[in-house]
């Protein structure tokens, strides 16, 4: 009788523990329910942020890109020469590089022009490439050759004769006389300097400075160039003085 009444127990409490564990189970899946159903809208929430970023994205790509050419549709298709060029910030040699372009790339050559630099697109980038880096191209040639140049005032030249050297089948010379004509050329070729050179000029003639400071003057930019046998002072990008030591 003992021994039934202890199987009794063991029964009736062995139920009620699995009730209660399957309580627990039901209570502990309607939470996961309720959890999933949460991070399922979250999900969508997320799905639709990213379908209206992604169609900004492409909005804004259509609008760059008209963009681009509504102010430099006019361009030219050309190539950086075997050495690759640099792509900079500004039309000047010691200005901020923006990349480094790999020689014989395509690049586009837009029809605007400062002194040896034209502006220029790669990789989506704009920026300015000098004009030497670039492989020949006819057309860019004859949109140079269409260009109306300065003329150049000729007290500026020394009274005394020098006498000058230039191959004229040399690249470098070619294009430099394209650029700013061939007495300008021929100079620049013989490593001269003088009053009125621009910034462009005077580092194609003698290259860059060892130093170089810059102030703010009433009259404008005042650059001071250091080199080994003179200082060049510029004035608002045109050279306005040459000091020998």
């Amino acid at each position: 009788m003992k021994t039934l009444l202890i199987i009794l127990l063991i029964i009736i409490f062995s139920d009620v523990y699995s009730q209660l564990t399957l309580k627990q189970i039901d209570k502990k899946l309607d939470s996961l329910q309720t959890a999933k159903l949460n991070a399922e809208q979250r999900i969508q929430a997320y799905q639709n942020q990213l379908k209206q970023i992604n169609k900004e994205i492409e909005e804004l790509q259509v609008k760059k890109k008209l963009l681009l050419q509504t102010i430099t549709e006019d361009y030219i298709n050309a190539k950086t020469g075997s050495g690759g060029s640099v792509l900079r910030d500004k039309p000047s040699a010691i200005s901020n590089v923006v990349a480094n372009i790999p020689p014989n790339t395509p690049i586009k050559v837009y029809k605007e022009f400062d002194n040896l630099y034209f502006k220029a697109e790669y990789n989506g980038l704009i920026g300015y490439v000098n004009y030497s880096t670039l492989e020949q191209n006819q057309e860019i040639d004859d949109y140079l050759n269409g260009i109306n140049k300065p003329k150049h005032n000729v007290n500026n030249q020394s009274n005394t004769t020098i006498i000058r050297q230039v191959n004229e089948n040399d690249p470098r010379f070619q294009k430099l006389q394209k650029l700013y004509g061939k007495d300008v050329a021929i100079r620049i070729i013989n490593s001269e300097i003088w009053e009125g050179m621009s910034i462009g000029q005077t580092i194609e003639s003698i290259g860059k400075p060892l130093n170089k400071t810059s102030i703010n003057t009433d009259e404008g930019i005042k650059e001071v160039w250091e080199y080994q046998k003179y200082t060049l002072e510029f004035l608002n990008g045109s050279l306005s003085k040459i000091i020998y030591k």
